[in-house]
């Protein structure tokens, strides 16, 4: 609890020190490049602080409009201390637009068009940005920095206004000369993409030190990738691992992720999957999917961590909950293997796709060590609709049963002495498979390539 309290209590320190829209990151642990470089319409991370004598945390809970827009953006992203939870930020940014805060209906805006914590809904959130706007407008003419700095988002990125960087890159440059770190960070990539100004990767840099420099997370996340792709300065993993520590220590998941990716492969670091583990669960603890995803895959694999079916199959369905959809085919391979491993399956052998006018049709059998057969058939979604087959039926071939109903998927087994005797069932499948799948007009038999080795 000390711990949470310390980092909450240096991460809330001065508004200025919001972040910018900044992507989420889907990186593989077997891929480390990253990039800051991003559409200018992405999701928004905020760093909280005091103003005057309270934090943003105890004035929201004391019902402040603007605070409750702040600590909305702070779980919106996860990146400055606060773990991402879109329940939170959905709440917060409820009440604060409740009041008629532009600020709260700007991250309701967000949270709509993303289908963050809600449904997603581009309408609405089209319609919450307008709002926004609209009330932005007013509220950016108060000393207030944050206001401002939103409002020359919603003309840079075309949020219930059209799109213009001349209107809106005056706020935001007005907001970091004052010292405004999520507008300083902002203008950072405004620099490094050539948004509405001169490309400048070196100019990208500075920015980004101004923001980190204020503690915002995100501004040292951006540093660290500008030293892992050497841009703007030499490229340096050892600088970029370091700066990617500070901004997970800030309380960025999506940076602990990094290191993680970095430790896994040995990047700036000595490689060791113990390290990766330990950032990757960070990142996971703060609420980052493609942290958890790749949590849940060294599990899986054994990498670090005594292997854990269960454990990885739990992990990669948070990261789904998190908004990870690679996790999503984690969780069905994992679930295959698990049921291949039921069966006594040590490894897959034999697969084929037939190519059919409407779509594509699979077929694999898998053999256990002990020559028993695993036949499966399946269907694609093709663009006219779900592939169908003439035939329906039950068929037995040399012990072999398995059954096919509209190309549904099934799974049969049948025992043979040895695999020599299975494969021999096998081809003889092959020719009734193929005389069968002629009703789906296939145009090129020869491609079938049948029982391959994989």
């Amino acid at each position: 609890m000390k711990k949470v309290i310390l980092i909450l209590s240096i991460v809330l320190l001065g508004i200025a020190n919001v972040s910018a829209a900044t992507p989420k990151k889907a990186a593989k642990k077997t891929t480390t490049k990253r990039t800051a470089t991003a559409p200018a319409e992405a999701p928004i991370v905020i760093s909280s602080a005091p103003l005057g004598d309270k934090t943003w945390m105890e004035k929201a809970d004391a019902g402040d409009a603007l605070a409750q827009a702040v600590v909305a953006y702070c779980y919106y992203d996860g990146g400055c201390g606060l773990p991402e939870d879109y329940a939170k930020a959905l709440s917060y940014a409820q009440k604060s637009a409740d009041q008629n805060c532009g600020s709260g209906f700007y991250v309701l805006g967000a949270l709509y068009k993303y289908g963050y914590g809600v449904g997603k809904d581009e309408a609405k959130g089209k319609e919450f940005y307008t709002k926004a706007f609209n009330a932005l407008v007013e509220e950016a003419k108060s000393d207030e920095l944050f206001p401002q700095y939103l409002l020359g988002l919603c003309h840079c990125c075309g949020l219930g206004v059209a799109k213009s960087n001349d209107n809106g890159l005056p706020w935001i440059r007005g907001a970091a000369e004052k010292g405004f770190a999520l507008a300083q960070n902002y203008l950072g990539r405004c620099y490094q993409n050539g948004w509405g100004v001169t490309k400048s990767e070196t100019e990208a840099v500075e920015w980004y030190k101004k923001a980190a420099a204020q503690g915002l997370s995100w501004g040292a996340n951006n540093l660290a990738d500008m030293y892992y792709n050497g841009n703007g300065v030499a490229k340096s993993y050892t600088e970029a691992v370091k700066w990617y520590k500070k901004a997970a220590q800030m309380g960025n998941g999506g940076a602990a992720n990094s290191v993680g990716n970095m430790y896994y492969s040995g990047e700036g670091v000595a490689k060791s999957y113990t390290e990766a583990v330990k950032w990757y669960k960070i990142g996971t603890d703060l609420g980052n999917g493609a942290a958890c995803r790749n949590y849940a895959s060294m599990y899986e694999d054994g990498e670090g961590v005594k292997k854990d079916y269960s454990k990885a199959l739990s992990l990669y369905e948070k990261a789904a909950a998190l908004g990870n959809e690679k996790a999503k085919d984690n969780i069905a391979k994992l679930n295959e293997k698990k049921e291949a491993e039921s069966l006594g399956i040590s490894e897959k052998r034999l697969a084929g796709v037939w190519y059919g006018g409407q779509g594509n049709v699979d077929f694999n059998m898998t053999l256990k060590a002990n020559g028993q057969c695993i036949v499966k058939v399946s269907q694609y979604q093709a663009n006219y609709g779900l592939v169908r087959m003439t035939y329906s039926g039950d068929w037995y071939l040399d012990g072999l049963y398995f059954k096919v109903s509209d190309l549904s998927v099934v799974s049969a087994s049948a025992g043979y002495a040895t695999r020599a005797v299975a494969e021999q069932a096998a081809r003889k499948v092959k020719k009734l498979m193929v005389e069968t799948i002629s009703n789906l007009r296939v145009y090129d038999k020869n491609s079938i390539g049948f029982f391959r080795r994989q």
